[in-house]
């Protein structure tokens, strides 16, 4: 199932116009469409950035200008601050913006629906041949992880799948962990701690990891 929705996504992707070398950027809590956004942006060749939704609106202004993002997928809001319209704002300065697409809720003028473009279309039945060639290689960027900026201005710093494998290596062998492992994960996906050592450890072993989804009006 992840490996369809990853397709179609990534054709999704490129019907944004999304290319080799071009960053994905996403803010949104732990949900299901993230994991599908990591592994459909290393499909077609796109560097994914996770952004948390208590990005400050300077700090966020940064991050999509440093790596020149093409997408950014956002929520309409979280906890009273106004996300997508803050993004949807923030394209008449930073010209790389091209999309930017709303999750589980409505879209301010100028944004997509996410569900709509992303989910609703089954694109993947007769078309995967489309990303053929595409995926990046292991020695490629393929995501940024931003510093916490508790000093100045957060940096982003980026990992191949190699830099990133080396890590959750040692830190499944030095568990003893294999395909047997179940991971409960409550760190945020946009942290290396959800991002790594939960979903893509829990992948390359071929485990299970069971992560805490968020839903509105539930407690994180």
């Amino acid at each position: 199932e992840l490996a369809r929705l990853t397709d179609r996504f990534a054709l999704a992707l490129l019907e944004l116009g999304v290319r080799r070398g071009d960053f994905v950027a996403v803010q949104l809590p732990n949900r299901w469409e993230m994991v599908a956004l990591m592994f459909a942006s290393l499909r077609v060749g796109a560097v994914i950035c996770p952004i948390s939704p208590i990005c400050p609106e300077d700090e966020l202004r940064h991050r999509l200008g440093l790596t020149q993002a093409r997408v950014c997928v956002t929520l309409p809001d979280w906890s009273g601050t106004p996300l997508a319209e803050i993004v949807t704002n923030l394209r008449d300065e930073l010209p790389s913006l091209d999309h930017v697409l709303v999750v589980d809720g409505p879209a301010p003028a100028g944004a997509l629906s996410f569900h709509d473009h992303f989910v609703a279309t089954a694109r993947e039945e007769g078309r995967a041949d489309e990303l053929d060639g595409l995926a990046l290689t292991a020695d490629e960027p393929f995501v940024v992880l931003f510093t916490s900026g508790t000093t100045g201005e957060s940096k982003g710093v980026l990992h191949s799948q190699n830099t990133v494998h080396s890590a959750v290596r040692g830190y499944v062998d030095a568990f003893g962990l294999g395909d047997d492992w179940v991971a409960a994960v409550s760190t945020p996906l946009v942290h290396y701690s959800g991002f790594a050592q939960g979903v893509l450890a829990g992948v390359m072993l071929g485990g299970t990891v069971a992560f805490q989804d968020f839903r509105k009006n539930e407690a994180l």
